[in-house]
């Protein structure tokens, strides 16, 4: 394995290790010390069974029901990112290993972004688990490939959310200071926190005008909305055939590509000098 290879796998390694590491945060009488990341997982597991029971017991055809998993999926991770894991890019302490070890700044970022790769997968599997379930449940016939696309096409969902996330990071670390940033951040979170209280009260009714084919309309643009280009996937494993379902899929595969694209041209070369900005007035 070449330095920069075996420099990758440590960096991977440790940043797994502390994400799964237990910080005293929260503790109880009989575990102990438990790692925060461990009650977002139990957080998201009830908010998939909730999401999925819904969609299963309103009858929603393949398409809705994935694409509102997809969609609730992509909203929790974005925000994830953007409030609980907001230091993932630009960390001060990256300056540590920038400026003082024969790391480069590609190397680095490229370990980074595995990292997250590997995070956003830990949180795609509990918030689409039952979905994926219930929705093996619901389909008729291809139950295999059905769920092996909806686990695809949520994983692929997942990613560009995270391209998405690392995007509006480059944008706004340009724009404005870190100081600002982390108070954006906290505003961030009170209307998320606002936002989610208030989108669990129409979600039911939501899905049941799209389950029920109440609304044309609203179907329509429903296909708008990025999660049900990935969603074209497992709808299309189902038997479905409709050719603006492959047209969604290239939707997808543009989206990934052009979000890719920036995070690798544009957010590696300028790493080391962002880090440098944020380091110097840490």
């Amino acid at each position: 394995m070449t330095p920069a290879g075996r420099q990758l796998a440590a960096l991977l390694g440790n940043a797994l290790r502390l994400d799964l590491r237990a910080r005293g945060t929260f503790r109880t009488r009989s575990m102990g010390a438990v790692s925060p990341i461990l009650w977002t997982f139990l957080f998201y597991t009830i908010l998939g069974l909730s999401t999925g029971a819904g969609l299963f017991l309103s009858d929603a055809p393949v398409f809705v029901f994935v694409t509102v998993s997809f969609a609730v999926a992509s909203v929790m991770i974005f925000f994830n990112i953007m409030i609980e894991y907001q230091e993932i890019l630009n960390s001060p302490a990256d300056g540590d290993v920038l400026f003082w070890r024969p790391i480069a700044s590609r190397t680095l970022f490229l370990g980074k972004v595995l990292h997250v790769l590997a995070y956003v997968g830990m949180l795609t599997l509990p918030l689409l688990l039952a979905p994926a379930l219930f929705l093996a449940v619901q389909v008729d016939a291809h139950r295999g490939p059905v769920f092996a696309a909806f686990w695809l096409g949520g994983y692929l969902n997942s990613v560009a959310t995270l391209a998405f996330a690392l995007l509006v990071y480059g944008v706004l670390l340009r724009r404005i200071s870190a100081e600002r940033f982390q108070d954006l951040l906290a505003w961030v979170q009170l209307v998320f926190s606002i936002g989610l209280m208030l989108g669990m009260q129409l979600m039911g009714s939501l899905v049941e005008r799209l389950g029920n084919l109440q609304d044309p309309a609203l179907l329509w643009r429903l296909r708008l909305v990025p999660a049900s280009w990935f969603a074209a996937l497992p709808t299309l494993a189902a038997g479905s055939v409709d050719p603006w379902l492959l047209g969604l899929l290239g939707l997808a595969a543009a989206l990934l590509l052009l979000l890719g694209l920036n995070a690798t041209q544009r957010l590696a070369p300028a790493y080391e000098e962002a880090v440098a900005r944020i380091g110097a007035v840490s």
